[in-house]
């Protein structure tokens, strides 16, 4: 076709400019990314307890509240012992509590569900928690109004 601009720019050689077209059935390699730096890299792992464990939330009309929990630093693990709930109705608070880890399902629920929802103690039985995750706990039948807690106490590594 005559009189019509060429679709690829010209350039010594012809044809697209170099790296931004591989040929099909070509054995051109491709580009692989370098791994991401190692945590460790940007500073000293250290042990300590964990310090931002807690979370309130309070009972709606429906007798329900959700607290969720979880490492708030870069780079952060937890290593859960123990998970303690409480309602300001305490022992006379008949509401049930299930915790949950990452997302609220029931495949991601652990350790079972408290009947004592006003306080009780979950000794931890599932894996660490990584930064990014979060721990929930879900009451349900508690006395609206009513201030719902979860302490999660434990072990961390963080970065100094």
């Amino acid at each position: 076709m005559r009189g019509l601009p060429d679709p690829v720019p010209a350039r010594a050689g012809g044809g697209w400019p170099r790296g931004a077209v591989v040929r099909a059935g070509s054995m051109v390699r491709r580009r692989v990314l370098p791994r991401s730096a190692p945590v460790r890299m940007f500073g000293r792992l250290e042990r300590k307890a964990i310090s931002d464990g807690t979370a309130q939330a309070t009972v709606n009309g429906a007798g329900t509240a959700t607290v969720r929990v979880g490492p708030v630093h870069w780079g952060e693990t937890w290593y859960p012992a123990s998970a303690d709930i409480a309602t300001t109705s305490g022992v006379d608070d008949s509401s049930t509590c299930a915790f949950y880890l990452g997302v609220i399902s029931a495949a991601t629920q652990i350790g079972g569900q408290s009947y004592a929802g006003g306080g009780d103690t979950m000794a931890w039985s599932a894996r660490p928690v990584q930064f990014g995750e979060q721990v929930y706990a879900v009451w349900s039948g508690g006395n609206p109004g009513d201030i719902a807690t979860m302490r999660v106490t434990g072990d961390a590594d963080v970065i100094v």
